[in-house]
């Protein structure tokens, strides 16, 4: 078959699992300790950049305020509201949200 004549054309090299080899990664240490101005704990940071969605940012401004209504009988349809405005926004995000220091105080509130 081709797996089989794929082996016997590539046999096991013994030697290659001793063979030096350079070390990547992709994380790139910047050398900051402590937080700087972009929320970031002086981590090492990823060296390829993953698009993040500021969620707080794509909600209208009184989601928030609606999301803790509780005067009068509706309500709960504007919590629902609310709630369905958010549902939507994260559907619509990458998956990955912005979670600078800024910002986690309003994704803790919602």
């Amino acid at each position: 078959t081709k797996v089989e004549s794929l082996l016997i054309s590539s046999p096991f090299n013994s030697t290659a699992s001793k063979a030096s080899r350079q070390k990547k990664s992709f994380v790139i240490d910047d050398g900051n300790k402590g937080t700087d101005d972009s929320g970031s704990l002086g981590l090492p940071s990823a060296a390829i950049e993953i698009p993040k969605t500021d969620l707080v940012a794509t909600l209208p401004s009184k989601c928030l305020s609606r999301m803790a209504a509780k005067e009068g009988k509706i309500a709960w349809k504007i919590r629902k509201e609310a709630l369905d405005e958010v549902e939507k926004a994260c559907l619509q995000s990458t998956g990955i949200f912005l979670t600078s220091a800024n910002r986690v105080k309003s994704l803790i509130e919602l």
